[in-house]
């Protein structure tokens, strides 16, 4: 406690809480008691912030707690609570007044109320049942004149030297004299007025604190001494905020601001200082994430990252020269990728398609390793080949849908197809060729993209990708929540939906059914409870996720992304197991049956089958550089991959040794590729509005 008869008290509070009430009230308690500790007044340059504020504590007569509406609920950087932090400032500032018995009294700014003891740590519990004062800004001063009520009833009443009457002050008399009656007769009145007119608000304080000093209660004095602590909070907060804005310290600016708003939203131009100060936050946060994600090698994102920063700044979009940098270093790598496949495909000996890679790496960068060597090669060696057998390919089974064909899937029984198209789900009756049923998305332009059957062929479920706006600049793509619906598969009936804040591009049920896995452009792939649509599991790629698939065990759920990654992850606690690395977007991803193997299918001209232990590539099938990979399937036993193009082909290739059978040729680019449950035939989904369903045994030579 404090030596002799001055009342100290010892402010508490949060600035992201109470800064506005703090400062006012720490004025009329300075005027009334002489040494008010409040952190940011009391602390010099380079001392110990936490020791001297416990140090204060201990030696306070009262602590005033000011509590706001957010008191209870400040979160930390990781989320927490502040108040389950032991290490916190208020809990340790309130805890060791409690501990050693000093007054504490809560103050309640409106419209906060006192806490409930389950609110508060095991260690603040006590304070639930002190008896609080409210504050209220329409009654400030009235408000502020109980609380120093409160504490003077509590501790007695100060005898600070400057309260007293001046011939005592001076030493004069032994006598107390009495004060004047009408503050009009006071000599401080006068410069006290003439500063509170000319705004010379941090005088007019000054000056009103003087006077309520001598008169206090005066309800004239107070009014004024409010008016002019308000101005001059305004004014404080006003430098403060410019300070922050030259220094780029736009967090700070903007509690500056708020506070600024919160007091008078009139304030000068506050609210559009405010709105620029956001956006300057937003662009500040937004180069940081690039200057990380270029230090992770994480180009693609740069680049991407880079685009939405140059939406609300475009001289802000390439810090440091980083987005040029990342963009050269995907050139880079897109040119090496290229090159390697060309030395693949010398290697095996498809000489036109080696000429073909390295006249395109020649033609943008002149020079490139032994790419003209290469090229050289692949020209002289190219010869006639040999006449060989011209395969049979039976014609297929054509459902023509009308609409562009997104995806495929034979029921369990291998009796229906489900295709996904524009604004349409439809099952097919495969003896017939008729369509059972059809359901319409919720969007104008929306494509379903994902079908897929439950294990038991009960259910069908589909995903909805939002469509695209066309504006003068561009195609840019609408930002609007996007379902995945599970449908009862021989009525059509809806029977649950869930929902992402963008396109959902792949649905997947776990092999037993109960799990149902989403795939979005909003960059998470999500787990659900087939039955109750209730989240089970959130997963997240630095872009959009395009392509899920249960291992067959269920034990693992892996998914393909724009960011140029495959991974696999646990499906029951998110651990991300395994990372397979694309030089373009991921398309579509496919355990085989035992497991073992990930097939994958990319922007960058290839499908890859992984070893899903280690990741380890164990073949790569080459489309072509230019080539875009859509999709990829297994046949039921593993010895085939199959994949569509968006060449216009679906092959089937050898699972084991890349051999690759003869195209099925569509007009436009092949989307989805399923197997029947059989493996005798293969489903293809394209562009050219048809689902067609081809003979998938191997084929025999025409003519005999």
């Amino acid at each position: 406690m404090s030596s002799g008869s001055t009342t100290t008290v010892f402010l508490s509070y949060r600035r992201e809480d109470t800064p506005y009430a703090a400062g006012r009230l720490g004025d009329r308690l300075s005027a009334r008691f002489g040494k008010v500790f409040m952190d940011i007044d009391n602390i010099d340059p380079g001392v110990d912030f936490t020791e001297v504020i416990l140090q204060a504590v201990g030696e306070c007569d009262v602590l005033v707690a000011l509590i706001g509406d957010k008191w209870t609920s400040v979160v930390d950087r990781h989320g927490r609570r502040r108040l389950e932090d032991p290490d916190d400032w208020i809990v340790q500032e309130i805890r060791v007044a409690l501990d050693r018995g000093i007054r504490v009294i809560p103050v309640l700014v409106d419209p906060a109320r006192m806490p409930a003891r389950k609110e508060l740590p095991e260690i603040l519990a006590p304070l639930a049942n002190r008896q609080a004062v409210t504050l209220r800004h329409e009654s400030f001063g009235a408000d502020t004149e109980q609380l120093i009520a409160a504490i003077e009833r509590a501790l007695g009443p100060p005898t600070r030297p400057d309260a007293l009457p001046a011939k005592d002050r001076q030493g004069r008399s032994d006598e107390v004299q009495p004060e004047p009656a009408d503050p009009a007769c006071d000599p401080d009145l006068v410069p006290a007025l003439e500063a509170f007119y000319a705004e010379r608000w941090a005088q007019a304080v000054e000056l009103f604190v003087a006077l309520l000093d001598r008169f206090p209660g005066n309800p004239d004095l107070t009014d004024k001494l409010d008016r002019a602590t308000r101005q001059k909070q305004l004014i404080d907060w006003d430098a403060d905020a410019q300070r922050a804005v030259s220094a780029g310290r736009w967090a700070d600016a903007i509690l500056a601001l708020e506070q600024i708003v919160a007091m008078d939203r009139d304030y000068g131009d506050v609210a559009e200082r405010l709105a620029e100060a956001k956006v300057r936050r937003r662009i500040s946060g937004m180069q940081e994430d690039i200057r990380a994600l270029h230090a992770a090698g994480r180009w693609d994102a740069v680049v991407a990252g880079s685009a939405d920063l140059a939406a609300l700044d475009p001289g802000a979009a390439d810090p440091d020269g980083l987005v040029t940098n990342a963009r050269a270093q995907l050139a880079d790598a897109d040119l090496a990728a290229r090159y390697m496949v060309g030395v693949r495909q010398l290697d095996q000996g498809e000489l036109t398609e080696a000429v073909t890679t390295f006249e395109g790496v020649l033609r943008d960068r002149p020079g490139y390793r032994e790419a003209a060597a290469m090229l050289a090669r692949a020209g002289q060696d190219r010869r006639p080949s040999p006449a060989v057998p011209e395969l049979f390919v039976p014609e297929p089974r054509t459902l023509r849908v009308g609409q562009w064909v997104r995806a495929v899937a034979f029921s369990p029984d291998g009796t229906r197809l489900a295709t996904g198209s524009r604004q349409r789900v439809r099952v097919w009756d495969l003896r017939t060729g008729t369509v059972l049923w059809q359901r319409k998305t919720d969007g104008f332009d929306d494509d379903v993209i994902s079908v897929t059957f439950s294990p038991d062929g009960s259910w069908l479920a589909s995903a909805a990708s939002v469509g695209t706006a066309k504006f003068l600049d561009g195609i840019a793509s609408i930002e609007r929540p996007s379902s995945a619906r599970v449908w009862d598969a021989v009525t059509g009936a809806e029977r649950l939906k869930v929902t992402h804040a963008r396109s959902v591009n792949s649905v997947a049920f776990s092999p037993d059914g109960a799990w149902l896995a989403t795939g979005s452009s909003d960059g998470t792939a999500r787990i659900w409870d087939a039955v109750t649509a209730t989240e089970r599991l959130k997963v997240t790629h630095a872009r959009s996720v395009n392509s899920v698939a249960f291992s067959p065990d269920g034990a693992w759920l892996a998914t393909g992304s724009s960011d140029g990654t495959a991974r696999i992850w646990d499906a029951v606690t998110g651990a991300d197991r395994l990372q397979i690395t694309h030089a373009r977007s991921v398309n579509s991803v496919a355990f085989s049956p035992d497991g073992a193997c990930l097939a994958t299918a990319s922007s960058d001209g290839s499908a890859r089958i992984s070893d899903s232990e280690t990741g380890t590539e164990r073949l790569r099938l080459s489309h072509g550089w230019s080539e875009t990979v859509n999709a990829v399937a297994f046949s039921p036993d593993g010895r085939w991959l199959a994949t569509g193009a968006h060449g216009s082909k679906a092959w089937i290739w050898d699972a084991v040794t890349g051999a690759k059978r003869p195209p099925f040729a569509h007009g436009q680019s092949v989307n989805s590729v399923a197997f029947s449950p059989d493996g005798s035939r293969l489903a293809a989904g394209s562009d050219d509005k048809t689902a067609r369903i081809w003979d998938a045994t191997p084929g025999v030579p025409r003519g005999s």
